[in-house]
């Protein structure tokens, strides 16, 4: 039995942002959407569910998923200071390091926890 305050680590297939994904009757599902609805109840158009609790992308664990919008879901990052915006001039300065010595864009964005498109972003502008 799984302790209901850890995270659930799903350890199938993940995408390139590290959530668990699988497919069902032919289509690719979100671990923790699933998890959510099958835990919680439906998800609303327009809601996203928020791994609020943990922020690891990879948990499917109910007890530490939140529905919300994506408003929610940037003033989450903003507040624990995974948002790509949010990073000193200084970090901004160590990613364009590790770049340059051989890291990939994809390690760098897990690294600092933000989307390799946010990555390409602030390099593009340093």
């Amino acid at each position: 039995m799984r302790d209901s305050n850890e995270c659930w680590e799903w350890r199938g297939t993940k995408d390139r942002y590290s959530y668990g994904r699988f497919s069902l009757d032919g289509k690719k599902e979100k671990a923790h959407r699933i998890s959510y609805e099958l835990h919680v109840g439906p998800i609303s158009p327009g809601q996203i569910v928020r791994h609020k609790v943990c922020r690891n992308r990879a948990c499917y664990n109910p007890n530490h998923l939140l529905l919300g919008t994506d408003k929610d879901n940037q003033l989450d990052k903003i507040e624990d200071g995974t948002n790509w915006r949010n990073l000193s001039y200084i970090k901004a300065l160590e990613a364009k390091f590790l770049r340059g010595n051989g890291a990939s864009v994809r390690n760098i964005a897990k690294f600092f926890g933000v989307s390799t498109r946010a990555v390409y972003g602030q390099l593009s502008q340093l």
